[in-house]
């Protein structure tokens, strides 16, 4: 019941704004519900998002590791 539910609130959310966050708890939720080609999609979508707002925070510039 519950599971349902947030899954329809995240897959809500993710349609209005996606963001990396929101995969990112749709990437646990599947992961909990035993669906692992669906959490690596999530998963995926995820860091895609977060590396994009990244690289806009940064302007493309990357500052040395070390």
């Amino acid at each position: 019941g519950l599971w349902g539910k947030a899954q329809s609130y995240l897959e809500a959310s993710l349609s209005v704004k996606p963001t990396f966050s929101a995969y990112l708890g749709l990437a646990e939720l599947n992961e909990r519900l035993d669906r692992p080609e669906a959490a690596r999609d999530a998963y995926r979508r995820s860091l895609d998002l977060a590396l994009a707002q990244l690289r806009n925070a940064t302007s493309g510039r990357r500052k040395p590791v070390l």
